[in-house]
């Protein structure tokens, strides 16, 4: 292993380009402006964890037979200043899961 290594990369430094841009969103210089892009959008950051939690949940594609439910969870979620667990345990407790 490593035979085709030329050079001792231990006291190399890297410059890490931290930059990005959303899909269909803002363009971010560094993780301190992506971090307040998504703390500046907190509703649809919640909802689309929801709805990959939901997907992943119920072991099935997300299909607009759940937006329903999305939204339930994300009032819910709101109360509750945006916690993952109780995010968690509202789903856990709702029909679709406990009918699944």
């Amino acid at each position: 292993m490593g035979r085709g290594r030329k050079i001792n990369d231990k006291n190399k430094k890297w410059t890490i380009d931290s930059s990005g841009k959303f899909h269909k969103g803002p363009a971010f210089k560094d993780y301190y402006k992506m971090k307040q892009i998504i703390a500046d959008r907190v509703d649809d950051f919640a909802r689309a964890f929801i709805e990959s939690l939901i997907a992943y949940s119920l072991g099935r594609s997300y299909n607009f037979i759940d937006d329903d439910m999305t939204d339930d969870l994300l009032g819910d979620a709101k109360k509750e200043d945006y916690r993952i667990n109780s995010i968690i345990l509202a789903l856990v407790q709702g029909r679709e899961f406990q009918q699944k």
